[in-house]
């Protein structure tokens, strides 16, 4: 975690190369804002990747116990998350990420830790275009031997 990051308003790109050991049944927090329940990238209890900016939109599937490159673009009406390059557009408000970040937890939710393992985590300041993700998201795929689209 780290608390002393600055409040980052919408848009945000972020990446989150991951595997999920198991999945108990409630959403696991793959990163969330320090302050409140701001942004958040997450995996709830039937496998689907959500986003979270004060409503919830979930996008496509995971496996457990597989590597997979986790995607987000947090920008109100425009924002989309997926998987190994599935994206789904959502719609999950307008919150930012406020005082900083934490990796794998939700930092006002006790439950809701990441059962796995975290391998990297990129944030990007602004929503990158479909070639800038899909050039990060094949660089994060080789490093880690992942399939990605």
């Amino acid at each position: 975690a780290n608390s002393t990051g600055p409040l980052r308003s919408q848009p945000i790109t972020a990446f989150v190369v991951a595997t999920q050991a198991s999945n108990s049944g409630s959403a696991k927090s793959l990163f969330n804002s320090r302050v409140g329940n701001t942004a958040a990238l997450f995996i709830n209890g039937s496998q689907l990747v959500g986003l979270y900016a004060g409503s919830i939109g979930t996008g496509s599937s995971q496996t457990s116990g597989s590597a997979h490159v986790f995607e987000a673009v947090v920008d109100g009406s425009s924002s989309s998350v997926g998987v190994d390059g599935s994206l789904t557009t959502v719609n999950p408000g307008i919150q930012g990420l406020g005082g900083g970040v934490t990796l794998g937890a939700n930092s006002t939710v006790t439950r809701e830790f990441f059962n796995g393992d975290i391998f990297e985590a990129v944030l990007y300041k602004g929503a990158m275009s479909t070639t800038e993700r899909s050039a990060v998201r094949a660089a994060l795929g080789a490093k880690w031997g992942i399939t990605v689209s």
